[in-house]
This record gives C-alpha cells, structure tokens and sequence, in this order.
C-alpha cells in the first residue's frame, strides 16, 4: 500500500507525490489548474470512489494510470475516521460498538444492575460487639447466659463448693455414719455400739476359765499299766493303787 499526498503549490497547480509506507517517494507529479484545501491521504483501496471533494480533482487521479491510491475526501480531524462510504466519521463509543458504556472513570462507576443484587443477598456488615455476646438467629447481639445454653438451673458453684444435692442427701440417709475404730477384741452389736467379746456374748457364760481336763484323757485303770505320760489316773483308780500296792506292805 502507498499513501498518495497532494499539496497546494500555488493558484490552481497542485504538487501530488505517492509515498510508501515507510516513507520513500514513489513518484511525484504536478497537476495543474486544481486547488486544494489541505493536505490529504490515499490509502491504495482504488475501488473507493471518491466524495465530498472537487469533482475534477476526483477525475484527474484516478485517471492517472500510474498511481495506484485512492483519493480521501478533504478534511476530518485526528478523531474522525474514514467510513466505508469514504467519508470521515467522528470516532466514538457508537463506532467501536461500545454505545452502552458510560464514559465514567472505574473509581465513579455506579453500582451494576448485577452486582446489586449479588449485593441483595449478602448481609451488611456485622458490627463488632462485646465478646460475650453471640450472633442470634434473628441478625442482632445478645448476651451470653446460662439461660442461651439451656442451663438455666444451674448454679455457678464451683465443685469445691457445690452444696449436697437433694437426690444424694435420701441416699446418705441410707447409710451409716462412720464407724470409729475400736478395740480388736470388741465387736459392733445390733445396737450399733461396740461391746467387749465375753463367753457371755458367745452363748458360754457357764464356763470358766480354768484348765479343762477331757474325759478321754482320764485313765481309771487302777494298775496304771498304760505306764503313760499323756494319761492322767482318776482319783479313785490312784486311791485302789495305793491301796493294794502300799497299803498292804505296810510302807506307810
């Protein structure tokens, strides 16, 4: 592509270049007997037709075999662009299919149709309490207190200090007190006191204290022949002994 520029020289001459893209002159030609008003632009887009520009000066470019660019229409500013039509158009928001956005710094935006209502259905900001209070169910503060926990009966005693229930005072009542120690030779009676353990209280009050002698162990044999250091002689059998023994000799 080349851009074709046209300057005044001066009455009704015209000085026409065609420059490439990257600056280097193609060619130049004057053109006399037309006029123009201003420096303008030719993109090669030779099916174009030219418009809003002297007639004449239409005819007499594209005529020129050797230029291969298409006249712009004179005129338009830095923020205009040139239509299809070949026409400058002003750029705006319309043009680069944008004609919905509001021209507003990011900072000045409004709240959106949408993020109003994400914004509907997000709470407003909490504001800070006392920590000892607790978000209810019905979005506002309330103290914590035995009653919020359902405990509202009890009591704040510490377990040190908890007095005696009532269910646990009936079952002390049916225990004993503590039984104090005593000696190893009494024993607690039905009357919950401590007695002394006697023959008496096992059912021997008739017996004494004194040695017992078995029956078994009484021998009535009147020789004492068993010659034993376990028998012991009844009376009557030591008495027949002596007597038939010592009586008769006459050793006494």
């Amino acid at each position: 592509m080349s851009i074709v520029t046209i300057k005044e020289i001066g009455g009704d001459n015209i000085h026409l270049e065609q420059i490439t893209v990257t600056g280097s002159v193609v060619q130049e030609r004057i053109i006399e007997h037309v006029s123009v008003m201003s420096i303008m632009y030719f993109p090669g887009h030779a099916d174009y037709a030219p418009a809003t520009v002297n007639d004449t000066l239409i005819e007499i470019i594209d005529r020129i075999a050797d230029i291969s660019g298409v006249l712009l229409p004179i005129g338009g500013t830095s923020s205009d662009f040139l239509s299809g039509d070949r026409t400058w158009k002003p750029v705006t928001k319309n043009t680069v299919g944008l004609s919905n956005v509001d021209d507003t710094s990011d900072l000045n935006k409004p709240i959106s149709n949408a993020t109003q209502i994400a914004l509907n259905s997000k709470e407003d900001t909490i504001l800070t309490a006392n920590s000892n209070y607790f978000f209810a169910g019905d979005k506002t503060w309330k103290p914590i207190t035995k009653n919020t926990v359902g405990l509202s009966n009890v009591d704040d005693t510490s377990d040190l200090n908890k007095p005696i229930s009532n269910a646990t005072q009936i079952a002390l009542n049916s225990k004993e007190d503590t039984i104090l120690t005593a000696n190893p030779n009494y024993f607690f009676a039905g009357d919950k006191t401590w007695k002394p353990i006697t023959k008496n209280t096992v059912g021997l009050d008739q017996l004494t204290n004194d040695t017992q002698l078995k029956l078994a162990d009484l021998d009535t044999d009147a020789t004492l022949s068993a010659n034993s250091d376990t028998k012991i002689p009844s009376q009557r059998a030591v008495k027949t002994f002596v007597d038939t023994h010592h009586w008769d000799a006459g050793t006494f």
